[in-house]
């Protein structure tokens, strides 16, 4: 029996024995590779822009809020800190007064607040969507912090803006207007993130007067809107608490995507979504009350549709690198190979605008092509695929400057892999370069001199190898 005994303890200690060895340090998780992060190339690459309205005063007195301000600064500073770009706003033409100095750089950061959130001004500030050339994979974030008021029937949020006199229905701006000013004014086809601080707020999201076509352009973008609370309640501040002028939500909001990222972030993945902001801010304002931090409940609100946002990403905040929405991620590469004579080569690269993805029928992702790269360049496209997308096959396109399809290629990620998580053992640490993959979709584009292979170039139709990745563009006849 002592034995026996003495047998299992040394097996104990056997298999301990490599944990030990490999100390606290190895069990952290790791950092893939940027080159293997398909979040963060597409983060990087993705065109990012902001507009905070703050209207921390009315033309009416007895309506002010002067953290309005405060929050707003903060959240420009984590926003440019996130990768968004302020939206270029135009400035007052004088700054010969300190007011007028202190407007212009809150424009800079693009900040409209005060005086200046008028009618006109949220107008002239959305006509910039335009001006900005804004693709259809952009995203624009919108944030306002201020006074709301339903309609009379109850079905419409208003905005209060400066200029309107005080909170009421039909004052300031309808958030069915704000909405379809970007999607249809503007022509907005890229993610639309809007976030309300203000009471009655919820009435954004069960808007009578939105239906699911005013949340795209055309079918393409998704909408998200996050209310600070329900359509009947009030917006608190929060109370008893030393050292903090803040509205609750944005409160919050602030601390979410700093201190408290990590809570914020449920499926600590590094990316945070729209639905974890929404449970973030509804378990953080039941907290609130509960600690007498606030007058009364408050409820937030949201919807994304068609499908979730992702509002931010922090690859250093990522210990979960395989979950379910990192996997809506992918990498493809497009490698051009022009080995024959180069005027034929330069005609069919002239001829190339666009590359891009579809599945089903749907167009996903594109990219303008200023000019195509030379032989043996990669042409790379990051790309996230609409939830439930992720087993179907994708199309890729090279379409000239008509729209016209040159070259065409089906892909199935399904069978390529997405990247491998790490596990959380040492064992697997061990092979954790080993084990590393990413998506291997690429697609060869052949420019050929020879006519042998010709079809008809007018339409310059692709005939691709049934057992190949390459796809031969034919020459034009001779």
């Amino acid at each position: 029996m002592r034995s026996k005994r003495l047998t299992l303890l040394l097996l104990n200690l056997f298999l301990v024995f490599p944990y030990m060895a490999h100390g606290q340090d190895d069990l952290q998780p790791k950092i893939l590779p940027e080159e293997l992060d398909h979040v963060y190339q597409f983060w990087q690459s993705q065109n990012k822009y902001f507009l905070i309205v703050a209207v921390g005063k009315l033309d009416t007195p007895g309506f002010e809020l002067s953290f309005a301000n405060g929050n707003a600064t903060k959240l420009s500073d984590i926003l440019s800190n996130l990768g968004y770009k302020a939206l270029a706003l135009n400035q007052e033409a004088s700054a010969s007064d300190d007011q007028t100095r202190q407007n212009n750089s809150l424009l800079d950061r693009g900040i409209i607040s005060d005086e200046q959130a008028t009618r006109n001004g949220i107008r002239n500030a959305l006509a910039t969507v335009t001006s900005e050339n804004l693709d259809s994979d952009a995203k624009l974030l919108i944030y306002y912090i201020g006074h709301g008021s339903p309609s009379i029937d109850g079905k419409e949020l208003y905005l209060q803006l400066y200029g309107d006199g005080p909170p009421g229905p039909r004052h300031g701006i309808a958030l069915s207007e704000l909405i379809k000013s970007i999607r249809v004014d503007e022509s907005f086809e890229g993610e639309l993130v809007i976030l309300i601080d203000s009471c009655s707020s919820g009435l954004g999201v069960v808007n009578a007067n939105l239906s699911l076509q005013d949340l795209t352009h055309q079918g393409r973008g998704a909408t998200t809107i996050i209310a600070s609370s329900a359509d009947t309640q009030e917006s608190y501040v929060v109370d008893n608490m030393d050292g903090v002028n803040s509205s609750a939500f944005s409160y919050l909001l602030l601390n979410g995507f700093t201190d408290e990222w990590e809570t914020l972030d449920g499926d600590q993945d590094g990316i945070i979504t729209s639905s974890e902001l929404e449970t973030f801010e509804r378990a953080g304002l039941k907290r609130l009350y509960n600690d007498h931090h606030l007058r009364s409940k408050m409820t937030p609100f949201g919807v994304s549709l068609p499908q979730d946002i992702d509002l931010a990403y922090r690859r250093d905040k990522v210990k979960n690198w395989n979950s379910n929405p990192r996997q809506l991620y992918a990498s493809i590469k497009i490698n051009f190979k022009t080995p024959f004579l180069r005027q034929r080569v330069a005609d069919v690269r002239s001829k190339i605008a666009t590359i891009s993805i579809s599945s089903g029928g749907e167009r996903i992702a594109e990219k303008q092509v200023a000019e195509i790269p030379e032989s043996g360049t990669i042409e790379q496209l990051v790309i996230k695929l609409p939830p439930g997308r992720e087993e179907k096959p994708l199309k890729l396109s090279l379409d000239d400057t008509n729209g016209k399809e040159i070259a065409s290629k089906t892909i199935d990620l399904a069978e390529t892999g997405t990247v491998m998580a790490y596990r959380d053992s040492v064992a697997s640490f061990k092979n954790y370069e080993a084990g590393l993959k990413g998506v291997k979709a690429t697609m060869s584009v052949t420019v050929h001199d020879s006519a042998s292979s010709y079809e008809d170039a007018s339409t310059m139709k692709a005939t691709a190898a049934s057992n190949s990745d390459a796809i031969d563009v034919p020459p034009p006849p001779n």
